[in-house]
């Protein structure tokens, strides 16, 4: 006899906020058990939000915690809610606000799939059509990637149809796909090239001047990046939104880059040492790495985010490496030669 298996999971995507301006924050829930589930949906907000509006209305508003119940969700049925916030104007920008999502049962099979803690920056501006993934930055061969495209009407008429079209970079497993939720009924098809095609039939979302909190609409899925890839290996993507005949509005590019594997690192550090010279630097840097002066070796640096922000082969270990254009901040430095490939941090003012 198959045991019962209680297990539900919750997703919601963690993109920035801007002070004052209306947050569209799309929840997505599923039962992966093999009974029929009914419990409750809680989020705690940040001190800083205030409440304005979702659909389904919740059950319960006690100051800045916000209930739902769902009831007789079945196995591999989805449900989903649009929750829409007000971060205030005390928000400070670069700050981040707090929040905790969790669904009920808390003791099923994988409790760690129930609960997401929100960490949102605080920026000074905001673009209603974003790409986002879900983890961001340095990332192991074969992690699972969660996208959420979000798309807002800012004409000054109902969009009849909404097409969203994603060309999922080379480097990710078609076969791993997974639609894990959307703000509207989606018609979803998958070219052979890799091309997702989320098609809104019949929207008729309302304009932001109209109605603001409606205007706004989102998709997302999972997929895993391709097993073995090289470290650094970049995973870039962008969508384009189409709003009835208008041409198509296309968001940021989100960016993963394959780290380096802990064993490699921990290999080179016993037998191949960096240095960074002066570090901070406010301009040219020097990376030595061989006594070897006619030693060469390939050097990248990339942001705390893992994006590749300079590439330099066959430099030397005397050799003047030139930062000035990049932006203050934290960076890692990666060298790789015949001697080994080490990292270290280095501090641009």
């Amino acid at each position: 006899m198959i045991p019962n298996i209680h297990e539900v999971e919750i997703h919601c995507p963690n993109w920035g906020a801007k002070p004052l301006q209306p947050e569209p924050m799309p929840i997505w829930y599923v039962n992966n058990g093999t009974v029929t589930e009914s419990d409750t949906i809680t989020f705690e907000m940040d001190s800083l939000y205030s409440f304005i509006s979702a659909i389904p209305a919740p059950t319960s508003v006690n100051g800045q915690t916000i209930k739902w119940a769902y009831s007789n969700l079945m196995p591999n049925q989805s449900g989903s809610i649009m929750l829409h916030l007000l971060p205030s104007g005390q928000a400070v920008l670069g700050n981040y606000l707090d929040s905790k999502l969790s669904i009920a049962p808390l003791n099923d099979t994988i409790p760690t799939n129930n609960i997401i803690n929100l960490h949102q920056l605080i920026t000074n501006s905001w673009d209603p059509n974003d790409k986002l993934a879900e983890p961001s930055g340095m990332i192991k061969a074969g992690t699972e990637i969660d996208y959420t495209i979000h798309f807002q009407n800012t004409g000054n008429a109902a969009a009849d149809n909404v097409v969203v079209k994603d060309t999922l970079d080379s480097n990710l497993d078609l076969l791993s796909f997974k639609l894990t939720g959307a703000s509207h009924n989606v018609n979803f098809a998958m070219e052979g090239n890799g091309i997702a095609t989320f098609t809104f039939y019949n929207i008729q979302l309302p304009d932001s001047g109209t109605d603001m909190a409606g205007s706004n609409g989102y998709v997302a899925y999972k997929v895993k990046t391709k097993l073995g890839l090289a470290p650094l290996t970049v995973i870039n993507n962008t969508a384009g939104i189409y709003f009835d005949f208008n041409p198509a509005i296309i968001t940021n590019m989100t960016a993963d880059t394959i780290e380096i594997p802990l064993d490699i690192i921990t290999t080179a550090e016993k037998v191949f040492v960096i240095h960074a010279s002066p570090n901070p630097s406010v301009g040219n840097i020097v990376f030595a790495f061989s006594k070897n002066i006619n030693e060469q070796a390939n050097l990248t640096i990339t942001d705390a985010n893992g994006k590749i922000i300079l590439q330099q082969n066959n430099i030397t270990s005397t050799q003047n490496i030139d930062l000035k254009n990049l932006a203050a901040g934290i960076y890692i430095a990666t060298i790789s030669s015949q001697s080994g490939t080490e990292t270290v941090k280095i501090v641009k003012d």
